[in-house]
């Protein structure tokens, strides 16, 4: 409340919202609607504004008789004009590589919070990933990578290794993630355990019941990963591993 009733004093009319989940987009939602203000404010998100409806269940607003969700982000015109922002991984090293821009200056992994990279099951588990005969990393394969020798474009006689391209396991919307996830499983579990080459890698460890933070199973095949526009497809900065 505290910041829209400083956005009121100010006198702005827009909000761009880039929320660290999607429960904060729809608890936004809920509060210009109960402060009455949902019409002043025009909002642009980096997610679509679905998430704010569909997630309207999770706030104060969810007893309201009238449907909050659709009221606010449809009646008040939200729009996602920026949705790409929220494109971890592979696309933002593809824009770093274009800018020449190395990415962070700290050179240390970080979440897309800024926050120290950690992931939250090697951290509170201990999780170890080794290859098997039948799960293992195929870098002979990489470094013939027709695709991803076209996306890296290395030096001539570089070989690309599992670790160029981990942050492609990344993804939520290039089908190269089956790549990543085919040619090197206990890389991407490494990486990031979190992330969707991993979860749909023969490295997931599915015999142990976990779940990904948005509740649906950590280990799923890559028919049952959630749509970008389903509710249970939403994200959290502590997700991501950023370089």
């Amino acid at each position: 409340d505290r910041f829209i009733h400083q956005a009121l004093a100010l006198g702005l009319r827009y909000i761009l919202a880039a929320p660290d989940s999607v429960a904060t987009y729809a608890v936004l939602a809920c509060r210009l609607y109960r402060l009455g203000v949902n019409q002043h404010f025009q909002v642009i998100s980096v997610i679509p504004p679905v998430f704010a409806s569909n997630y309207i269940r999770a706030t104060g607003c969810a007893a309201d008789p009238v449907p909050v969700g659709p009221l606010v982000t449809e009646s008040s015109g939200w729009i996602s004009g920026l949705q790409n922002a929220i494109a971890p991984g592979g696309e933002d090293l593809l824009v770093n590589m274009a800018t020449g821009r190395p990415g962070d200056p700290r050179g240390i992994s970080v979440s897309m919070d800024g926050a120290p990279w950690v992931d939250p099951y090697v951290a509170a588990l201990g999780l170890e990933f080794h290859p098997t005969e039948e799960c293992y990393d195929d870098e002979g394969v990489v470094a013939q990578s027709a695709l991803f020798q076209r996306l890296l474009e290395p030096e001539n006689g570089t070989n690309l290794t599992c670790a160029d391209i981990m942050t492609f396991g990344q993804t939520r919307e290039q089908p190269y993630v089956q790549d990543v996830a085919r040619l090197c499983p206990i890389s991407s579990c490494r990486y990031n355990s979190l992330m969707n080459a991993c979860r749909i890698s023969c490295a997931c460890p599915a015999h142990l019941g976990l779940n990904h933070t948005m509740g649906l199973p950590l280990c799923l095949p890559v028919s049952e990963l959630p749509m970008l526009l389903d509710p249970t497809s939403g994200f959290r900065a502590q997700e991501y591993r950023c370089e």
